[in-house]
């Protein structure tokens, strides 16, 4: 299951948050989580003719941003103090009320498939039947809530199906490097929440004089070195570093030399759907999609 928001959610996010810190703070606060609105995005902006009418260049925007940077997002703005505040704020445009938009806010995303965990701040997706399993026939049978990395899945099912397993190899080495590049995207955010940039944490993950991610191999050995950046997930992290690069080093065999046709049961050992189990484990509670 992709994972969607609707129009009005972001609409009303982009008041809220426009209204409590003004354009230049909203830029700002999406350039701190990795997103960058076109330049001038909003030139010509009035504030009441912007509040009282419905808005939809943002919410249009977003939906070219990757769906694993959402609820991060969602987050920051549900349970800003400053927001929360608003329904009780008389202040209005045009007669548009802001005290309404936070409860619709919060009705939204409630009848959206999230649940709201107050305690931790907390958004996160409600799956369909257990643990999100699509069908109990597929050789990996988890849904990753993201559209680019469910349909490598959904090509790895295929592949499997029709005994091509050569290629379900190759797209599970593709689905490894997604996730962990993801992974470090938020857990070592290339910017603060300032938009400060970091370049310690960049170079982790980002070759800066070539312009490109790093190769899986440097991606491996770096996750692996700051593992205790994971917390309770560090030997979750050590022992996937471990897997894949096993896993990689066998594909890649079979990528760049005259090595073998695997067959049925090279890639029952591997266990590719433990693996990506884990795998799913981390991008989970890390990228929280």
């Amino acid at each position: 299951m992709a994972l969607i928001i609707n129009n009005r959610i972001w609409e009303l996010s982009e008041k809220l948050y426009i209204h409590c810190y003004e354009t230049g703070g909203f830029v700002d606060f999406l350039k701190s989580n990795g997103i960058n609105l076109p330049d001038n995005f909003y030139g010509n902006f009035e504030a009441y003719a912007f509040m009282s009418t419905e808005q939809n260049n943002f919410s249009q925007f977003m939906q070219r941003v990757p769906s694993y940077r959402y609820l991060a997002i969602l987050e920051k703005v549900i349970f800003d103090e400053k927001i929360k505040n608003t329904q009780r704020d008389s202040w209005n445009y045009y007669g548009t009320y802001i005290k309404k938009w936070y409860p619709e806010l919060l009705d939204e995303v409630k009848k959206s498939n999230f649940k709201l965990d107050i305690s931790q701040n907390k958004i996160e997706l409600l799956e369909e039947g257990i643990s999100g399993v699509q069908n109990s026939l597929d050789f990996l049978q988890y849904d990753f809530n993201d559209p680019f990395l469910d349909y490598i899945k959904k090509e790895i099912n295929e592949s499997y199906r029709e005994g091509l397993y050569l290629a379900v190899m190759i797209l599970t080495r593709k689905l490894i490097e997604c996730i962990i590049h993801r992974v470090f995207e938020i857990v070592f955010r290339e910017r603060d929440e300032n938009g400060k940039y970091i370049q310690q944490n960049h170079q982790l993950w980002y070759d800066t004089t070539n312009g490109r991610i790093l190769n899986l191999d440097k991606l491996i050995d770096n996750l692996k070195a700051n593992s205790f950046a994971f917390y309770d997930f560090k030997d979750l992290i050590e022992d996937l570093c471990s897997l894949i690069k096993v896993f990689k080093d066998e594909v890649n065999k079979m990528v760049h030399r005259d090595y073998k046709i695997p067959k049925l049961e090279d890639v029952e050992k591997k266990d590719i759907p433990g693996l990506c189990n884990k795998l799913r484990r981390v991008y989970k509670r890390f990228c929280n999609p």
